[in-house]
């Protein structure tokens, strides 16, 4: 696999073989980013002035489908496909909630994984 480098608005470059869903946290510069390794996938939220403050957050085995912030900014979703759950994140604390078996609940089946599309409703 590729080793690929990308820059956060063109002040810090990142290497990592795969770089998948990113989201900008609301109201702020702060960026989560998924990164997956060796069968693990990986979030971390880079923030600072030249985005060189980076926190790890979580990470599992298989793939994450995709991410998304709460309006308010407190809480990260993280569409967790292999485990087929979803893990909500409370940003400030990094404690965390799980919701699982995400495709018989959406009633999706095996073929098709439930999307994550955002966060409704502030």
């Amino acid at each position: 696999m590729p080793l690929h480098n990308f820059q956060l608005k063109g002040i810090t470059v990142v290497s990592v073989p795969s770089v998948l869903p990113a989201a900008f946290a609301p109201k702020s510069h702060a960026l989560a980013l998924v990164t997956y390794t060796v069968g693990q996938s990986a979030i971390s939220i880079y923030s600072g002035a030249r985005y060189d403050h980076r926190r790890f957050v979580f990470s599992g085995a298989g793939n994450f489908g995709g991410i998304a912030w709460s309006p308010d900014g407190r809480w990260l979703l993280i569409d967790w496909q292999t485990a087929d759950q979803w893990v909500f994140i409370r940003s400030a604390a990094v404690r965390r909630i799980d919701v699982r078996n995400i495709g018989n609940t959406f009633d999706s089946g095996p073929e098709h994984h439930a999307t994550l599309a955002g966060w409704c409703c502030p």
